[in-house]
């Protein structure tokens, strides 16, 4: 079982700092309130227990770098390849390219400001469910290799046969649309 412990620190300004066991390395996180410091406490070991916790080190890679190796890892034709990348190139990476995968996930206004407004203005409502497409794929790959643990974003549902059951955003479960 993993644990954690509170130890009061040296900086003034984070006086409160959590160790903690993780991946067969002490790890330390400094909080500068004790509230603040209880809370990742309370979360590291519910997530260590229902082994899911995603280390912060992890959701830390810049979207660009993700982005970067996605193609080239999708399953798909040369053209298809080509045009994810061209989408990448114009409208998405100039605007989330530098920020971490992590917040890309999490900041839902800016993602759908970037597909409903801007995109759709400029370049097409087409091209603008392409970037969605490709900004949803990068995103689930993330949470599959453990980068992330889940997104907050309303990712496109991936495609299910007749008679199954949808997926709900982020691939969570499902969906509880009835009309």
């Amino acid at each position: 079982m993993s644990s954690a412990k509170i130890i009061k620190g040296k900086n003034p300004r984070k006086p409160y700092t959590v160790r903690y066991w993780h991946e067969g390395r002490q790890r330390e996180r400094s909080y500068a309130t004790k509230r603040e410091a209880d809370d990742f406490k309370a979360k590291f070991e519910h997530d260590s227990r229902e082994h899911i916790f995603v280390g912060p080190r992890l959701g830390g890679e810049r979207f660009r770098d993700a982005a970067e190796r996605w193609p080239q890892r999708h399953a798909g034709t040369p053209k298809t390849k080509s045009l994810y990348r061209s989408v990448l190139d114009n409208p998405v990476l100039p605007e989330h390219g530098d920020r971490t995968l992590r917040q890309v996930a999490n900041d839902r206004e800016a993602v759908q400001t970037l597909l409903l407004v801007t995109m759709p203005a400029a370049v097409g409502p087409s091209l603008a469910q392409t970037a969605r497409t490709v900004i949803a794929g990068i995103i689930r790959d993330a949470i599959r290799s453990g980068k992330l643990a889940t997104s907050r974003l309303e990712l496109a549902p991936a495609r299910t046969r007749p008679g199954e059951a949808k997926v709900g955003a982020a691939g969570r479960g499902p969906a509880d649309a009835q009309g």
